[in-house]
């Protein structure tokens, strides 16, 4: 199912005009975007929910590589998005050690042995 994701993209993106356009990026950007929202609607995890929107993200900001001289504000939306992902990957992981530690001190860290 990959490849034919990324031979999609390949034969969409040779069907584009090339003013100002990356085609390996944006080849590149697209099969990652349709391979993050198969990876979402395949899985039923939330965790894998969460790792499929990574996947969408990344490609949207490799999208934005790839028209960056056309569109700069693409670019910056991009980077908020990147700057809300990293902020909700954090807060799970905080919420994580929360629930199985009851604090998010240091100190209750110090417990970890392997």
């Amino acid at each position: 199912i990959t490849m034919m994701i990324i031979t999609l993209s390949l034969l969409i993106t040779q069907n584009l005009p090339t003013t100002g356009l990356k085609r390996s990026f944006m080849a590149i950007a697209l099969a990652t975007v349709i391979f993050g929202i198969y990876f979402i609607v395949v899985h039923r995890n939330i965790f894998s929910h969460v790792v499929g929107y990574l996947i969408v993200e990344n490609g949207i900001f490799l999208l934005s590589l790839s028209v960056g001289s056309e569109m700069p504000v693409l670019v910056n939306l991009a980077i908020l998005l990147d700057l809300i992902m990293g902020i909700l990957v954090l807060g799970i992981f905080i919420n994580r050690i929360g629930d199985r530690f009851n604090s998010i001190e240091t100190e209750s860290l110090t417990n970890l042995k392997d």
